[in-house]
C-alpha cells in the first residue's frame, strides 16, 4: 500500500479571525451610571428587599449590587439602618416557650 505523495511540502497559514457571536454586548464590559447604582441601592435597602431579586428586576449579578452596596456604605454614601434585635421570648410572647 503506497499513497499517492506530493514532492510540495509547503505549507500554508490560515488566518481565523472570530466575528462578535450574535446576541453579545458590543462592548465586554457594561457600564452604569452613578444615579442607575444609586438607585439599585437605594431599593435593595428597602426592609422588605431581596436583593438577589432587586439584582434580578435591574439585570444586574447579586454580587455586582452587593458591591455596589458594601462601597456605598463604606464611602458613607448611605447609612444601614439597624432594627433591634429581638429575643424569641419577645416574638411569642411569654408563657409560651416550653
Amino acid at each position: 500500500m503506497s499513497a499517492v505523495s506530493s514532492d510540495d511540502k509547503s505549507f500554508y497559514i490560515i488566518e481565523a479571525l472570530p466575528d462578535r457571536l450574535e446576541g453579545a454586548p458590543l462592548e465586554s464590559r457594561r457600564r452604569w451610571s452613578d444615579g442607575f447604582k444609586a438607585r439599585a441601592v437605594a431599593r435593595s435597602f428597602d426592609p422588605d428587599a431581596n436583593i438577589s431579586a432587586v439584582a434580578r428586576d435591574v439585570r444586574v449579578a447579586p454580587s455586582q449590587l452587593f458591591d455596589w452596596r458594601r462601597k456605598a456604605l463604606r464611602d458613607g454614601t448611605v447609612k444601614k439602618e439597624t432594627t433591634p434585635k429581638l429575643r424569641l421570648s419577645e416574638l411569642i410572647g411569654p408563657g409560651r416557650m416550653h
